[in-house]
């Protein structure tokens, strides 16, 4: 009985929603690449992206 309780506790977290949520967008990222691998320069995109991510996180005071 305590075993599903915590369990449950763990799961409904707002760490746990939180990592789901972000692999929710992180399949959408990837899907996104998939759709354009052939289209467009994959890898300068998604560069230039990342730099733009962690400058909007750095601002929000997320270490990464």
């Amino acid at each position: 009985m305590q075993m599903i309780k915590l369990k449950k506790l763990v799961t409904e977290s707002p760490d746990h929603d939180l990592a789901r949520s972000l692999k929710y967008i992180n399949n959408d990222i990837f899907r996104l690449l998939t759709k354009y691998e052939d289209k467009a320069d994959v890898d300068k995109a998604v560069h230039s992206w990342m730099l733009g991510l962690h400058a909007s996180l750095k601002k929000m005071g997320i270490k990464v």
